[in-house]
């Protein structure tokens, strides 16, 4: 959705879609007896199915996303209802888990989940290490940095927040930990700031959104398609 927005448009559509394949997802399990897996990667599919061809109608036809993403909100909203028949779907114990589990207990008893703890040194640290190399590559390219004091204090407040976090969510109740959907959304995130830092695809998508000549300039037309 951020890079939906970024480009210059808007998906009034996501939150129906997400019901739909979710519901596509259920039904996939219960009525079809896909294994937990392969549900979710048909739920996938079906998404970017959905996707491309909303996306087909904004960069080809020529229609504006909010008319497209408007008229898919009232599709999928209704076929939402149509395959799940307003009913609750019952699904397997591994897929609850992923959006209702939680990290399990490992290694001697420490008072706190000792999974989480990890992971919260494991982004301390990673913290660390980026601010570190961000200014080891300005220094390379011979641009100008902050002073150290300066990214010394950015550090500590960052990690500061991880570490406070960490041990909130592992010593929270009795059982529980950072959820797992958490997890995936902490993966998504990296996922995402590498694709639209680290791509071609994601820094095209920044001149489109930022003006016409920009996405002229960079090689990518009006309508986001490399031009070269």
């Amino acid at each position: 959705m951020v890079m939906v927005i970024i480009a210059g448009h808007i998906d009034l559509s996501v939150g129906s879609v997400a019901a739909f394949a979710g519901i596509v997802v259920a039904t996939s399990m219960q009525s079809w007896h896909f294994p937990w897996p392969l549900a979710i990667l048909f739920g996938l599919f079906v998404g970017v199915l959905i996707g491309a061809w909303q996306g087909f109608w904004v960069a080809y036809v020529g229609v504006p996303a909010f008319i497209v993403t408007l008229a898919g909100m009232l599709i999928f909203r209704g076929g939402n209802q149509v395959i799940g028949n307003a009913n609750t779907v019952p699904v397997p114990q591994g897929f609850t888990t992923i959006g209702a589990g939680y990290l399990p207990e490992v290694g001697p008893n420490t008072g706190y989940n000792n999974l989480t703890l990890l992971l919260g040194l494991v982004v301390a640290v990673a913290v660390a290490v980026k601010e570190l190399r961000s200014r080891r590559v300005q220094e390379g390219m011979g641009t100008s940095r902050p002073p150290a004091w300066v990214s010394t204090v950015k550090v500590v407040l960052l990690d500061a927040v991880v570490v406070c976090a960490s041990l909130l969510f592992a010593g929270g109740r009795t059982g529980t930990s950072l959820p797992v959907s958490g997890i995936i959304l902490g993966v998504l995130v990296l996922f995402y700031s590498f694709v639209t830092g680290n791509t071609i695809f994601g820094r095209h998508i920044y001149p489109v959104g930022g003006n016409r000549l920009a996405a002229e300039l960079s090689g990518v037309n009006s309508r986001g398609v490399n031009s070269w």
